[in-house]
């Protein structure tokens, strides 16, 4: 069973990134209106492209943001985790894993569709892939 995004978590450590208090606080160094926040966190729906833009705008990892995972600050070097499930595998693939199918669960045909685009374009090798998936089993 996949673990659910925790957007109290991400909220949090956006508040830590930018040093405020409360919501209202988080907000205002947003840039966005107070509700913003609270409907996120009342929906349990990260802003997942501001994450995006928070995590490249102050050379943050996106992994800490969102999973909590690693160090705050990309080049950080952090230990690789393992995931007791495969040993062998790195815990990023199962974290990917999840995420896409979070997404697949929580979000509309469409945007699954976008997002396969997006992975398409960023992967090349994900589009070989498709069309021969037995190739790359090894």
């Amino acid at each position: 069973m996949t673990k659910p995004i925790d957007t109290d978590g991400i909220l949090r450590r956006m508040r830590q990134l930018y040093a405020a208090k409360n919501d209202s606080e988080l907000a205002l160094a947003l840039g966005l209106s107070i509700s913003a926040v609270s409907n996120w966190r009342q929906r349990n729906s990260p802003p997942f492209a501001i994450c995006a833009h928070i995590a490249c705008k102050n050379d943050i990892s996106l992994d800490w943001l969102i999973f909590d995972i690693g160090t705050m600050k990309l080049g950080v070097p952090a230990k690789v985790q393992k995931d007791a499930r495969h040993p062998g595998a790195d815990v990023s693939v199962q974290r990917i894993s999840e995420f896409v199918t979070w997404w697949s669960i929580h979000r509309s045909r469409d945007e699954l569709i976008w997002l396969e685009q997006q992975i398409r374009r960023a992967v090349p090798e994900y589009g070989e892939w498709l069309v021969c998936p037995s190739d790359t089993e090894g």
